[in-house]
């Protein structure tokens, strides 16, 4: 039952990943642009602060960027911390499902991936619905499918 389990959700577990990865570089863009607002201007001269301009919209201060980049980094830990967990994941499924082939890989593709009934999967295999419903149970019971995410 587990198994099945871990089938029905591989693909969503894919999706997660990809999310994740998506999430990191969104992290790690807003640590980058805001680093950039740490490091000192590249030409300084004399200033004559008759000139200064008197605010600025745009203006953040430097213990509330350093603030924002702490906060960034310990999500950036969470994130790959999670991903690492979900590869795990990816990685302990594979390891329980390898080996399938031929009808067993066909059967549990459609059903379990395309969403197909047993009659459906059983029409496009040529092989009677009892069939392919006993080839499912035994694969329940003892599964070996390789898979991987996009």
């Amino acid at each position: 039952m587990i198994i099945i389990y871990a089938i029905d959700t591989f693909s969503t577990l894919c999706s997660e990943i990809a999310i994740a990865k998506i999430r990191i570089d969104g992290l790690n863009g807003q640590r980058k642009e805001l680093k950039k607002l740490l490091d000192a201007p590249m030409d300084i001269r004399g200033q004559q602060y008759s000139d200064m301009p008197v605010g600025s919209k745009n203006f953040m201060s430097l213990d509330r960027i350093v603030n924002i980049i702490y906060h960034i980094d310990n999500m950036l830990d969470i994130e790959n911390g999670l991903l690492r967990g979900m590869f795990q994941t990816r990685d302990a499924i594979n390891d329980k499902l390898k080996g399938l082939d031929g009808v067993d890989y066909q059967i549990v593709y459609k059903i379990d991936f395309e969403g197909k009934s047993f009659r459906t999967t059983a029409k496009e295999l040529n092989y009677s619905s009892m069939q392919v419903g006993r080839i499912y149970k035994r694969i329940k019971d003892v599964p070996k499918l390789s898979l991987s995410c996009p």
